[in-house]
């Protein structure tokens, strides 16, 4: 009997290191920025932006946009780079806040994928959700039922769509014993003339 080869992997665990590595991408793009911020502010001797450092998301998001008329959907940004700096900071909101506070465990009528931001409707339903969560839950917003308007108007509708036994979300993980990946494909919008 010979011994397993220590570096043969499972078609789904290459799947799950690629998608690992396409998150980790998207953090180094973003940490690329904000050293590029903190840069450009000590050559001009103002102060850093300290609110770019937070771990929620939120104002790590604020510091992107700044100098934009206010958050693009991240199904309209062209720039690649934007892109990636966007999604990074989605994957950082998903990770810290939405995954362990929200997401139960998958199940045939409750699925979920933990490479969401390989299924284009899935990020962008989870990026409308976090757009209205920084908004609504922002202290300066002085919303005091922002939370609960958050819950009712946005989480619940958006995870129901997610993870319904129809929803993006289907061919993925329906057990956590069983973990799979199955990204749909997506349709064309091009015009085939």
């Amino acid at each position: 009997m010979t011994p397993a080869d220590p570096l043969a992997a499972s078609p789904h665990d290459l799947a799950d290191l690629r998608a690992r590595l396409a998150g980790l991408e998207a953090e180094l793009a973003t940490l690329a920025e904000h050293l590029e911020e903190v840069r450009e502010a000590a050559a001009s001797d103002a102060p850093a932006d300290q609110d770019s450092e937070s771990s929620d998301g939120e104002s790590a998001g604020k510091a992107e946009r700044a100098g934009s008329d206010g958050p693009v959907f991240i199904l309209l940004l062209d720039d690649d780079h934007q892109f990636a700096v966007e999604l990074g900071l989605l994957m950082t909101w998903v990770e810290q806040v939405l995954e362990p506070t929200y997401i139960n465990e998958p199940t045939p009528s409750a699925p979920w994928c933990s490479t969401w931001w390989e299924h284009p409707e899935a990020y962008a339903r989870l990026h409308g959700i976090w757009l209205a969560w920084v908004q609504l839950t922002t202290p300066a917003s002085d919303n005091w039922t922002g939370p609960a308007d958050w819950h009712r108007d946005y989480l619940d509708p958006a995870l129901a769509a997610l993870r319904a036994p129809d929803g993006p979300l289907i061919d993925c993980t329906t057990d956590s014993r069983v973990p799979r990946h199955h990204p749909r494909p997506q349709a064309s919008t091009k015009s085939t003339t």
